[in-house]
């Protein structure tokens, strides 16, 4: 399984075409790591781990990019295996256990993620390994396993902020627990938590500290402000998340009813996200394992401990931004109700007679594994390979110039040149702007953003070097600036 999850994902780094947007900002900070620019590195308002990361291995790989992608493939990698032994501990079955490791294996989100320059694939590994942690400490009354679930939990909040709701999560399961289960006791309760919470603050306080000295107040992470801002869209709230107040509550004071329309609509979109992230044929497995457990789910604190993990996350992304790329850090947790449902679905089919013969053993297995795989061995970011298309183009035409301006630093990063990035709307004109911006040579334009630049092809300062197709109908325009 682990062999098959390896191959997939270092098949998609060899064919990804296009770096992430995000890839750009984390090698940017590795590249500061890597020349002991640490502080220079932290001030971005990233989580430090995954660039840090980077910046160790690049030296025996002599490319970031490629280091980068490798170490989310050994991460991508690593999930299965811990989903495995995370399943058997929940479910105490072998045979489910493989069939949730082999859907991770060959599931197109996770797999993609896995061959990217981002940081889910290490994310998902390391809460993977903590919730497996915490189980099994629970189960055996182990404080070592508490304590390990805690390195990695801390770990997993240094991979991206989110990982701190799992100390949040995890302290309450157990005092909750206590009651609704009785198999411990509240003052077992409160011995665990102490060994779980210590090793997650310990390793998490490095940075916690740095986020102190650097703002002036204890604060989990600088990107909460903005992922409301993102969430919302609308002003005041984009003026704020560019202020200097840091409170992550200061847009809702601005505009409480715009945060509370927020919230409804991406409550109500949830689930929508959810299936998108799952893929819709998995979504159904799942909800066929839901059917199936019944209330015997809700008697096995194991199942629940999953179950309270996945809804305290995807009601929480509610709060600040939410859509299929936060859900799809939660659906590995839900792949051992799909491996039951499909073990239910295959003994019904079981007795299905088409034409007098019955359906094979092996046809749901093909038929879900054709399903996946086809999204799954689609090359990554083939829709942008403009941007290094472009950079090729622009580096036969004379070499890379001072700054190139898109909305997308992508095209910079290249180009190995500066990055502008565009307004919404030029001012006074596309041509008044560029003058205010003299070392841009290259202008770079989606087909939905031309309208908004007014008549482009006609414009006297800029000429037309090449369009590149995206998907469908859409497009960018690569423009060359001319100098008066």
């Amino acid at each position: 399984m682990a062999a098959a999850a390896l191959a997939i994902r270092l098949y998609l780094n060899l064919t990804n075409f296009c770096i992430a947007a995000d890839g750009v900002k984390y090698l940017r900070m590795a590249r500061d790591f890597a020349a002991g620019r640490l502080l220079s590195g932290l001030h971005s308002r990233l989580s430090p781990l995954y660039p840090w990361l980077i910046s160790l291995a690049s030296p025996l790989t002599g490319n970031l990019e490629l280091a980068a992608g490798l170490i989310s493939a050994a991460f991508g990698t690593g999930a299965v295996v811990l989903l495995y032994y995370l399943m058997r501990e929940v479910f105490g079955r072998r045979d489910i256990a493989a069939g949730a490791a082999a859907i991770a294996a060959i599931h197109p989100g996770l797999s993609a993620y896995s061959a990217s320059v981002r940081t889910e694939a290490g994310y998902i590994c390391l809460m993977t390994g903590a919730l497996w942690l915490f189980a099994s400490g629970l189960n055996r009354q182990s404080v070592a396993r508490f304590a390990l679930a805690g390195v990695f939990g801390g770990a997993a909040y240094l991979y991206r902020d989110e990982g701190i709701g799992l100390l949040i999560a995890g302290c309450a399961f157990l005092i909750l627990g206590a009651a609704a289960w009785r198999q411990w006791n509240f003052a077992q309760a409160a011995l665990w938590m102490a060994c779980f919470a210590v090793p997650f603050i310990l390793v998490a306080s490095p940075f916690l500290i740095y986020l102190h000295l650097a703002t002036g107040r204890w604060i989990v992470s600088r990107q909460l402000k903005d992922l409301m801002e993102l969430g919302v869209n609308q002003e005041p709230w984009t003026k704020l998340a560019r202020s200097r107040d840091k409170s992550m509550f200061a847009p809702l004071r601005a505009d409480p009813r715009a945060y509370l329309s927020k919230i409804g609509f991406d409550l109500w979109m949830t689930p929508y996200y959810f299936v998108q992230a799952i893929e819709p044929a998995v979504a159904v497995l799942v909800a066929i394992g839901l059917w199936v457990r019944g209330r015997a789910m809700i008697r096995n604190w194991r199942e629940c401990w999953l179950g309270a993990v996945v809804l305290f996350y995807g009601l929480g992304f509610v709060f600040l931004n939410t859509g299929p790329r936060f859900m799809i850090h939660l659906v590995p947790y839900t792949f051992g109700w799909a491996a039951i449902g499909f073990e239910s679905l295959s003994l019904g089919l079981a007795r299905v007679r088409i034409w007098s013969r019955a359906v094979p053993a092996a046809a749901p297995a093909v038929l879900l594994a054709v399903l996946l795989l086809s999204r799954t061995l689609w090359p990554i970011g083939y829709d942008t390979r403009a941007f290094p298309y472009a950079a090729a183009d622009i580096r036969h035409r004379g070499g890379p110039p001072r700054a190139v301006a898109a909305g997308d630093c992508r095209l910079a990063y290249y180009a190995a040149a500066e990055c502008v990035s565009i307004p919404a709307e030029p001012k006074p004109d596309t041509c008044g702007w560029l003058a205010t911006v003299p070392q841009v040579g290259y202008l770079m334009l989606a087909s939905r953003e031309e309208p908004r630049w007014g008549d482009v092809m006609g414009a006297r300062c800029l000429k037309l070097v090449k369009r590149y197709p995206r998907t469908g109908s859409s497009y960018f325009d690569l423009f060359e600036v001319k100098s008066d």
